[in-house]
């Protein structure tokens, strides 16, 4: 499965009438449907971002990697929640993020 940002696809609508679709329309809705293809690519694009913004926030590698990977569950189990309408992807990640970094503090 390919994705892209730009584009538009035809769909056959409810009444059998064809309504156009974006190609990031599609993707995000392949994310709510917890695609796993969908999922990778939004882990390609956006997780060296997080991990150098993590990185900065608590100095080493392995505990970076660990929130990482902690941000990409909550993404995976929230997905769902995500309005594309509301705000960008990058800001709801570095939203996710930045509450993962608290939550370290707050354990640590």
């Amino acid at each position: 499965m390919q994705f892209s940002f730009n584009g538009l696809k035809q769909q056959e609508g409810g009444s059998g009438r064809s309504i156009w679709l974006s190609d990031q329309e599609i993707f995000f809705e392949s994310l709510r449907g917890h695609d796993p293809e969908a999922f990778r690519l939004l882990y390609k694009k956006y997780a060296a971002a997080l991990f150098g913004l993590v990185l900065r926030e608590v100095g080493d590698e392995p505990t970076a990697e660990i929130i990482l990977e902690k941000i990409f569950l909550e993404v995976w189990t929230s997905i769902t929640f995500f309005d594309e309408t509301k705000l960008k992807i990058f800001s709801w990640l570095n939203q996710i993020a930045i509450n993962q970094i608290n939550r370290y503090y707050l354990n640590a």
